[in-house]
């Protein structure tokens, strides 16, 4: 039996012309809507309120708003919308335009959604609080005025200000950080008008130029210094009194190196420095009286603590500066008498000596001659002072001490103390014997010496004591103080008066020592 095979051929073809012949009326239309559902900005408020069929808005925002986002939603979702929709925009002050496109999906139908952003102009910015330091002063040269100022904001120097006084420019020196300038003297009664200006600041002030003070120096003024005389200076002749009159004094040897007197010129019109207080030497004693006005700058422009100072100065060197004539004002420390130098025994005479040690503001003075009467005194490099080994000085006998050099010159006189007496134990030179008390007197002085040391001198005990031979006349030392050794018991007993030096020529502690010495050792511990 034969199978008949049908072709399929036939079958597919009509199945393909089944579905190809749709109804070309029936093919989907494409949207030409072209319109926004929504429309936001990031920043401020829409006006007028959004509405589809609105196309122009505007919005406002503050100078500190400096982008925008404007986001459009389109009602048709097959719409496309321009590549600025949603996204930062940046603002300049002033108009920004920004267009929101709406393309329908026919792309044939668009619709612009025009937003006009004004941002604020910048507000004008507020003046810098600078720090202002200054004066204007008409120095005791008559024909110099000279202006300082500085200049900070928030502790930074300000270094591109113009400053100006009365019209006239001062210069900024970017080593004393300083705006300065030497001008014309301002008389006395004028206006001085401080100007300054930069970015953001512009400021004015003015103050009255003072009167010049007097200065009424010692009658002996340019001549050498004299101690006893006052310095006085006086301001009362004054037609308009100033704030304030400041005095100071410049000296190399005043207490400090400066001495000033503040005075508010209304309750006071003189000044005196007293006798003494000043100390002397070659540079001399400059006297400077000042009288100011000064203001107190206050308000927004400024920081707390800014003052602007005018001020007229005289200045008199009473005291001449010609070498030669002014003395030193020197520290001496003079010892000089009988003193045990060597070990053992009695002193000889070649313990009698002197030294004296000089200073000068604390420096050792090596250029000066020193003596005792008569004796010069080397200065010894090693010891920093004058030394020599002198005669042996009789009791009663007046000592002059004489110091020169270059502006110095010196005389002082002490007399020699007498000698205490030791009364030693019985057995003195012999073998130590504990029961035996230690006697020193000297009830015998025909001339009580100002003080009097008790030395003794043990490998195992040692006593110093200073008494007053006035309430005191003698000393006992009693048994069982001392342990025997080889290196025997030294006693000395001396007795010295003292001279302290005070007066122009003299530094605080200079003094002059005379010392006369007994010694004995009553315990000499044979081996």
């Amino acid at each position: 039996m034969k199978t008949r095979l049908i072709p399929l051929t036939l079958v597919v073809v009509s199945f393909l012309l089944l579905f190809d012949c749709a109804d070309p009326g029936t093919e989907a239309r494409k949207s030409d809507n072209a319109n926004l559902s929504a429309l936001t900005v990031s920043e401020g408020t829409l006006t007028p309120a959004f509405e589809s069929g609105i196309t122009s808005y505007s919005v406002s925002v503050a100078n500190s708003v400096s982008s925008i986002i404007v986001t459009g939603t389109a009602s048709d979702s097959n719409a496309t919308l321009s590549a600025n929709n949603g996204v930062s925009l940046p603002l300049s002050p002033g108009s920004n335009p920004i267009s929101i496109r709406v393309t329908a999906q026919d792309e044939i139908a668009t619709m612009n959604y025009a937003v006009t952003v004004t941002r604020a102009a910048p507000e004008d910015p507020e003046p810098d609080a600078i720090y202002v330091i200054g004066y204007i002063m008409n120095t005791h040269d008559p024909d110099e005025c000279s202006a300082i100022f500085q200049l900070t904001n928030d502790g930074i120097i300000i270094t591109n200000a113009s400053v100006l006084i009365n019209g006239f420019p001062c210069v900024y020196d970017s080593i004393d950080q300083m705006y300065s300038a030497s001008i014309t003297p301002i008389g006395a009664g004028d206006s001085v008008t401080l100007r300054i200006t930069s970015e953001n600041i512009d400021i004015s002030e003015s103050l009255i130029m003072t009167e010049t003070p007097i200065i009424t120096a010692p009658t002996s003024a340019g001549s050498p210094y004299d101690a006893s005389e006052i310095i006085s200076a006086a301001w009362n002749d004054f037609s308009t009194d100033p704030m304030e009159v400041v005095i100071s004094v410049d000296n190399t040897y005043t207490a400090a190196p400066q001495q000033y007197c503040n005075f508010e010129s209304g309750t006071a019109n003189a000044h005196s420095i007293p006798a003494n207080t000043l100390k002397h030497d070659q540079s001399g004693i400059r006297v400077n009286v000042r009288s100011d006005n000064s203001k107190e700058l206050t308000g927004a422009s400024f920081e707390s603590g800014s003052s602007f100072m005018v001020g007229n100065m005289s200045s008199s060197e009473p005291f001449s500066t010609a070498p030669g004539t002014l003395a030193r004002r020197i520290l001496v420390k003079t010892y000089a008498g009988h003193f045990y130098k060597g070990a053992g025994g009695i002193p000889s005479s070649s313990d009698w000596f002197t030294f004296t040690r000089l200073s000068e503001n604390g420096v050792a003075v090596s250029d000066a001659t020193v003596q005792l009467n008569g004796v010069t005194c080397p200065f010894n490099t090693s010891g920093n002072a004058y030394f020599a080994d002198i005669t042996p000085i009789l009791v009663n006998a007046d000592v002059r001490l004489t110091i020169t050099g270059t502006n110095l010159n010196i005389t002082e006189t002490l007399t020699m103390p007498e000698a205490p007496v030791i009364t030693a134990p019985t057995t003195a030179g012999g073998p130590y014997d504990a029961s035996e008390p230690l006697i020193i007197e000297w009830e015998d002085f025909e001339n009580t010496p100002s003080n009097c040391r008790i030395q003794l001198n043990h490998s195992l005990f040692s006593l110093d004591v200073l008494v007053d031979p006035q309430t005191v006349h003698s000393f006992s030392l009693h048994e069982n103080v001392f342990s025997p050794a080889e290196t025997g018991i030294e006693i000395s007993v001396s007795s010295f008066e003292r001279a302290d030096f005070i007066g122009t020529d003299y530094e605080d502690g200079s003094f002059f020592e005379l010392w006369n010495l007994t010694l004995t050792e009553p315990f000499d511990m044979a081996p």
